[in-house]
């Protein structure tokens, strides 16, 4: 049986997986007056490059039988860094090329980086925990209402549901939040990489650094080497720590954008001076001819 307060929190979760993104992308719509395609192609981006391309890897790596996936799949701390490294390098190659080919004529406004990471990180939300959590809510359903139907359930599936607390499910929606604000960080970090050749190796380097070690903590608490509470606070500090490296980078963007701004405007009063003076200079020229005449 699983419990009335676990269930309505399955379903609480995924209600709002799936509105939070929306409502967040008309707020910040509102707030910044920008075109929303990059949240559009963020979210195409996520599908491709984290749902669709990474089959191939997996295919060989994990689901193939193989001397190397033999190893893999027997050593849960060896899945776990195979997770986590091939969800940053997909998932961190997809977001600098949306910038770079998808996205090149918004690349001047800071505020690209927040609705592509909004894009990206709310279909990821409303997959990875909204789908989720509709399709525990219903097993659960079916376990308590129609204990004969559960033969029909993978048997994963009713060990998973069945095992759930309120507490495991509280920590769920915290570390759901926490991936939110990450994949918006990172965007951030691949943004500054694309519009700054000096540092995009290492800002693509940091980018893909931090989203292993943010995915590592609940791959080893999949695996059951450390406890839910210590994986969900791991994550809090990476993502902790990307959100003050990222708000400094968005920061100083802003910073140049109005510098960029003043040199634009100060160029345009020179050119409109220039061009007057040189309008006044003809025509006295043209007073003098007259005159001498």
């Amino acid at each position: 049986m699983v419990s009335t307060a676990v269930m309505n929190y399955l379903m609480e979760i995924a209600v709002i997986s799936f509105v939070f993104p929306v409502v967040l992308i008309f707020i910040w719509r509102l707030r910044t007056k920008k075109n929303m395609r990059p949240a559009l192609t963020g979210a195409l981006i996520f599908l491709l490059f984290a749902k669709l391309l990474q089959v191939i890897p997996y295919s060989f790596f994990i689901g193939f039988t193989n001397p190397i996936s033999k190893v893999i799949r027997t050593n849960e701390i060896l899945y776990a860094l195979y997770l986590g490294i091939v969800a940053a390098l997909f998932e961190e190659t997809g977001r600098y090329l949306a910038f770079r080919y998808f996205l090149p004529k918004y690349g001047e406004n800071r505020e690209t980086a927040v609705t592509y990471g909004i894009g990206h990180g709310g279909v990821e939300c409303m997959l990875m925990y909204g789908f989720t959590n509709l399709q525990y809510y219903a097993a659960a359903t079916v376990i308590n209402t129609i204990p004969d139907a559960t033969t029909a359930l993978p048997k994963a599936m009713i060990d998973e549901v069945t095992g759930l607390t309120l507490s495991n499910c509280i920590m769920d929606g915290i570390s759901t939040l926490l991936f939110f604000v990450l994949q918006i960080g990172l965007s951030i970090f691949v943004f500054q990489a694309y519009r700054n050749d000096v540092l995009r190796n290492r800002l693509i380097g940091f980018a893909m650094g931090f989203h292993v070690l943010a995915y590592l903590p609940d791959g080893f608490y999949k695996a059951k080497l450390i406890p839910h509470v210590v994986s969900v606070i791991a994550l809090s500090i990476t993502t902790g720590l990307v959100f003050y490296v990222a708000w400094s980078i968005y920061k100083k963007m802003g910073e140049n954008e109005k510098k960029q701004e003043e040199a634009r405007r100060k160029l345009s009063a020179t050119t409109a001076e220039s061009g007057w003076n040189m309008a006044k200079q003809k025509l006295s020229s043209i007073d003098e001819k007259q005159e001498e005449h």
